[in-house]
C-alpha cells in the first residue's frame, strides 16, 4: 500500500521554499559596514547607534573637563547654560578621543571642536585635531578653514598641522593657501613643516616667496637696534628654523630642481636659468 503523504511531499516542496523563515522574525537588521577613504586612511563609518554612545561618553568624560576651562566658563554663563562639572582624568579622556581616531560620524565633529577649543591639555587637543581628520568632508573642510585663522591654533602647529593636512587632501581655493602663506612665520614649528610638506605636494611655485624668505637663519638686520626683540624672541627662531628647514629646501627642491643653503643663491639660480616661467616649464613642463 502506498503512503499518501509521501506522493504529497513534491508538491509541498516547492511551497516550502517561499515560506519566510521564523527563526529570523524579530531580529534586526544589521548594518553593512562602510569605509571611507580621509586624510589619515581608510575609515570605518560609525552606525548612528555607536556613534550615540561615543558622543554621550565625551559628554560625561571629556566636555565636562573641557569646559573647566575659565573663558569657556563665563561664555557658557552667559547664554544662561548649566556648566558641567566632573573630575575626569587625562587618560580617560585621552582614550575616548582617541577611540574617534579610528571610526567617522557627522555627530563627532561638533565635539571633538569644542575639546579641541577648550581642554585644557593640550595632549588631548592634539587628539581632538587628530580625529577631526576621520570625520566626513562636509563638516569638517569648513572647520578647518576656520581653525587656521585662529591664531591660537596656528601657534600651536600640533594643532594647525592637522588642518593644513585635511585641506590639503580636500583641496581649497588659491586663496586660503596664499593666507597661510603670509601666516607662515606666526606658526608653530609642526604647521611649518606641514605646509612646506604641502607646497611641495602640490607644487605650488606661489610659495617660493614665502620659502626664500624663511631660507636664511633668523637673525636682527641691525644687532644694535635698540628696538630689537629679546634673545629669547631669537632663540625660538631659531629652534623653529631647525625643526622646519629640512622641509622647506625640500620644497624648494622639487620647485627650482636643487636644493640651497642661502636664498641668494637661489635667486642667482633662478636668474641663470632665466626666471621661475622657465624654470617651471622645463622642470614640470
Amino acid at each position: 500500500m502506498i503512503d499518501p503523504m509521501s506522493l504529497a511531499s513534491p508538491l509541498l516542496l516547492p511551497l516550502l521554499l517561499f515560506l519566510p523563515d521564523l527563526s529570523t522574525q524579530g531580529r534586526k537588521k544589521t548594518e553593512p559596514t562602510r569605509h571611507v577613504t580621509t586624510p589619515v586612511g581608510l575609515i570605518r563609518v560609525a552606525t548612528d547607534e555607536e556613534a550615540k554612545i561615543q558622543v554621550s561618553l565625551l559628554k560625561k568624560h571629556v566636555l565636562p573637563a573641557s569646559y573647566k576651562n575659565k573663558k569657556a566658563k563665563k561664555r557658557k554663563r552667559k547664554k544662561g547654560r548649566r556648566v558641567p562639572q566632573a573630575d575626569t582624568g587625562l587618560v580617560t579622556r585621552l582614550e575616548a578621543v582617541e577611540a574617534l581616531q579610528e571610526i567617522q560620524h557627522r555627530t563627532f565633529v561638533k565635539p571633538l571642536l569644542e575639546i579641541l577649543e577648550h581642554d585644557p591639555s593640550t595632549a588631548v587637543q592634539t587628539k581632538a585635531a587628530k580625529a577631526i581628520q576621520a570625520q566626513p568632508k562636509k563638516q569638517v573642510l569648513p572647520a578647518a578653514k576656520k581653525l587656521l585663522d585662529d591664531k591660537d591654533v596656528l601657534k600651536k602647529g600640533t594643532l594647525a598641522a592637522p588642518m593644513i593636512q585635511l585641506i590639503q587632501f580636500y583641496g581649497v581655493r588659491q586663496k586660503t593657501w596664499g593666507k597661510l602663506y603670509r601666516r607662515f612665520g606666526d606658526m608653530g614649528p609642526h604647521a611649518q613643516i606641514a605646509l612646506c610638506n604641502a607646497v611641495a605636494t602640490r607644487k605650488d611655485y606661489e610659495a617660493l616667496k614665502m620659502l626664500l624668505q624663511n631660507l636664511d637663519p633668523p637673525a636682527p638686520a641691525n644687532v644694535d637696534d635698540p628696538s630689537n626683540p629679546p634673545a629669547s624672541y631669537w632663540e625660538a627662531r631659531w629652534k623653529a628654523w631647525q625643526a622646519f628647514k629640512p622641509s622647506l629646501q625640500s620644497a624648494i627642491k622639487v620647485l627650482l630642481g636643487q636644493s640651497f643653503e642661502k636664498s641668494r643663491e637661489a635667486m642667482k639660480y633662478i636668474k641663470s636659468e632665466g626666471g621661475i616661467k622657465k624654470l617651471k616649464k622645463k622642470l614640470h613642463g
